[in-house]
């Protein structure tokens, strides 16, 4: 029971954490805004690199083809 309850402070403590950070991004908008820009700007290096690994993968695939022959 007191590892419950002790996990069930340790979130509450992480919850008010993410709260009062929330609430100082609502307060600066640039740090939101370049936040954001950040965020997109990861997401498309995520998809370039999905691309890579897709690219990657065919190459060898493609090779793997040609030394079986």
């Amino acid at each position: 029971m007191g590892s419950k309850l002790r996990y069930f402070f340790t979130l509450l403590f992480w919850r008010n954490d993410l709260n009062s950070s929330a609430k100082w991004f609502d307060k600066n908008q640039p740090a939101q805004d370049r936040f954001w820009e950040l965020e997109d700007w990861c997401e498309e290096l995520e998809e370039r690199i999905i691309k890579l690994e897709q690219s990657i993968n065919e190459n060898n695939n493609l090779n793997d083809k040609i030394n079986s022959k």
